[in-house]
């Protein structure tokens, strides 16, 4: 697709929208012919859309338009996308093997010196052959989109695995994964190219848990001959830049390199950047003019050796530290052989069935031997720690390792002498409660984060009570942060649910609180006899379609929650899951099992808090974006990133692991109008006919105000109610 033709479509969806009426669309087309400017560009020029608008649309249109073939690759789905390419899953035809293919926006492509960028990075990984290094298949231009087909590599990258724990890597599988580096990173030095950007996120991670070097964006000859940024500018990620690269120094050699791998090996054990600050300048300055922290005091248990390398490849001066990365890679393989070994190799596998926002194709260990199977019969084994024997020891790091050694036994021995700091108590629904690393290996490239992570703000804290026995209706099942999990599988689409144990929940919501509705929101104490599993996410198109054979939605999108079904086409829905459950008993969750759920714990209007404005990452809202697409309504205060429907699980759980119960659409429940008993048992799980009322909870992507989106409300659209902002999810009980 040509630029001109991304114009014309972005114009289009803007008329669809109503954004647009028709002479202003045609003056800024002819406006965009005469001058060569882009629409979009047009637009905000002339504060007619806010730039945040325009990239919420692109992303909207680029999504709408995700091309099936591209010289010689037939797209399957989208894998991800950045500032200037979406990356989506392709199979090569004339092999049939499957490809990582980067499209480049059309946008960016119209920037000659961004289209050298996209074509350089194609140029620097062929010259490069390694096992540790992305290898490039393919790279040209069909019908105008550039493109480049890159070597598939499955499982995630070294944040999303360091998010799996937590944040923190175990410091055995760290060092594995900087030896991996340090082996491409020498296969860049041997081919005197200077990577610029290494950090967490450019370390892939193939499906037995190897390390590649990725994103070669920036990379560029040692010699500087091919360089298209200018001395002094700003190149690279300022948390993991050297102190010469963040200064904009000439002089970037491979030592640069080194000093990035050194921050990465921090951040990968620390669970933190070595330098923060308010502003990536702010960071850049700390790393120029401050000496790198000791690791050891985010991580006391790190072992010296360890410690004393990263410090050592993090040196200011580049003369200090590891001269090329064989120096590095044999340091690597010395504090490798005297870390802590117990954890075991944590290890992913690709899914070409599995959007990034889909839940993670998950595993479940079989037996006692270590004997790992899943839902898509891959083969997945789980390996032991990789040991090696340590090379000869340079005399430097021997007396080093010893000297910090002996530091830390006299503090230890000093520590000994102190009375005890008493442990703080966890409370049961603590949002502070002590991680747990899941125990599930997860296939997902972009959901590991998001699924099994411990986000900024609410943390996890599974529901506390009796564990699920094993469901024999699903396809998989598994314990993580948040608790225990199950898979269902209907015709080839899946669904994730989440366990609730029997237990006791306050319903409704204090008079105080605002929007409070005495007549619906009394408060309660509702107990629970039995347990169930609620899907995690909305009920999407593509599980829908699998079990009814149709769509009925209004906005379509395999991810995007169903849509325009009424109260009772939803329960009929459920009904005929049962028949793919083989006796398990599917409904829509009552509006106490739905606020449980909600509240996960908290006792606050939001999951997140009192205040609407800490839903901000949580929930797709009517926010500031689609107040000024549509120039009218009572917006919420913050951006969510979509004006319309989102995919399901686009934004983060709350602390049980459930997304998107806030906003996004709206979802029924079973419900009769009026307040809760003040104490009760089991209110209403029978889908009886006094049930099917119309009752829905959460709010949508275009509810205004705050009010209706509370965990209490309980707003109504009456039995034949069917609108586009209006779905479900559903629950499938345990046994009673």
């Amino acid at each position: 697709m040509t630029t001109s033709d991304n114009g014309k479509d972005f114009l289009h969806l803007c008329l669809s929208k109503r954004l647009l009426d028709k002479p202003q669309a045609k003056e800024i087309w002819s406006q965009s012919q005469q001058t060569g400017t882009s629409p979009q560009r047009i637009l905000v020029d002339r504060g007619l859309m806010a730039s945040h608008t325009v990239a919420a649309l692109e992303k909207e249109l680029l999504r709408a338009q995700e091309p099936r073939t591209i010289g010689g690759f037939q797209v399957i789905k989208t894998l991800g996308q950045g500032g200037m390419a979406t990356v989506f899953l392709a199979r090569q035809v004339s092999l049939g093997r499957e490809v990582a293919l980067k499209l480049m926006s059309p946008q960016i492509a119209a920037n000659p010196e961004a289209t050298e960028r996209f074509l350089r990075e194609a140029r620097v990984a062929a010259t490069v052959n390694h096992p540790n290094v992305i290898s490039i298949i393919d790279v040209g231009q069909s019908d105008g989109q550039l493109y480049m087909a890159l070597e598939l590599v499955t499982g995630g990258d070294a944040a999303q695995l360091a998010a799996r724990f937590n944040g923190k890597l175990p410091e055995a599988r760290a060092l594995e994964l900087l030896i991996d580096c340090a082996k491409g990173l020498q296969a860049l030095y041997d081919a005197r190219l200077v990577h610029r950007d290494l950090k967490p996120s450019n370390i892939f991670i193939t499906g037995d848990g190897v390390a590649k070097l990725g994103d070669l964006g920036l990379a560029r000859s040692e010699d500087g001959a091919d360089r298209m940024t200018m001395t002094g500018h700003l190149v690279g990620t300022p948390a993991f830049m050297s102190p010469e690269q963040a200064g904009g120094e000439g002089t970037v050699d491979i030592r640069s390199d080194i000093y990035s791998l050194g921050a990465t090996l921090f951040a990968l054990v620390a669970g933190r950047q070595p330098f923060v600050g308010n502003s990536p300048i702010a960071v850049a300055a700390k790393a120029l003019t401050e000496a790198a922290p000791d690791p050891r005091s985010l991580v006391p248990e790190l072992s010296p050796m360890t410690a004393t390398l990263i410090l050592r490849t993090m040196a200011k001066n580049s003369a200090e530290r590891f001269q090329t990365p064989r120096d590095l890679r044999e340091a690597l393989e010395q504090a490798l052989a005297q870390a802590p070994h117990g954890e075991q190799r944590a290890i992913t596998r690709s899914s070409a069935t599995v959007k990034p926002n889909d839940p993670p194709t998950p595993v479940t260990i079989a037996g006692s031997a270590g004997t790992v199977g899943n839902a898509g019969n891959a083969g997945i084994r789980r390996q032991p720690l990789r040991t090696r024997r340590a090379p000869k020891a340079s005399s430097w790091l021997v007396m080093a390792g010893m000297m910090l050694a002996m530091v830390i036994l006299v503090l230890v021995l000093f520590s000994q002498t102190r009375k005890p700091e008493p442990l703080p108590l966890v409370e049961p629904h603590s949002t502070t409660a002590k991680p747990v690393p899941p125990a599930v290996v997860t296939t997902d490239t972009t959901a590991i984060a998001a699924n099994v992570a411990v986000p900024d703000g609410v943390k996890a804290a599974p529901p506390v009570g009796s564990d699920p026995p094993r469901m024999l209706w699903a396809s998989a099942q598994g314990k993580d942060a948040f608790g225990h999990w199950v898979i269902i599988t209907v015709n080839g689409a899946q669904q994730r649910l989440r366990w609730m144990p029997p237990g006791t929940a306050v319903i409704g919501s204090p008079p105080e609180e605002p929007g409070h509705r005495p007549e619906s929101e009394r408060l309660s104490t509702v107990s629970f006899s039995y347990g169930s599993w609620l899907a995690e996410s909305e009920c999407t198109q593509a599980f829908w379609q699998a079990v009814t054979g149709k769509n009925p939605s209004h906005q379509r999108g395999e991810r995007l929650p169903v849509n325009m079904i009424t109260v009772a086409e939803a329960i009929a829905f459920t009904h005929q899951l049962r028949t793919h459950l083989g006796g398990g008993r599917a409904r829509l969750p009552s509006r106490a099992e739905w606020e449980r759920a909600c509240r996960a714990g908290s006792s606050t209007a939001y999951a997140t808090g009192n205040d609407v404005r800490s839903l901000k990452g949580y929930a797709n809202l009517f926010d500031e974006d689609r107040r000024a697409a549509f120039l009218q309504g009572d917006h919420l205060p913050f951006c969510d990133g979509f004006i319309d429907l989102a995919p399901v699980a686009s934004l983060r759980p709350n602390a049980w692991g459930y997304y998107d119960l806030h906003g996004n659409i709206a979802e029924f429940c079973l419900a009769l109008w009026h307040s809760l008993p003040s104490i009760c048992t089991d209110p209403l799980t029978d889908d009886e006919p006094g049930a099917q009322q119309g009752f829905f909870k959460g709010g949508a992507f275009d509810t205004e105000g705050a009010a209706v989106c509370r965990a209490a409300a309980l707003p109504y659209i009456g039995r034949a109610g069917a609108n586009p902002d209006i779905g479900f999810r559903f629950l499938i009980e345990g046994p009673h």
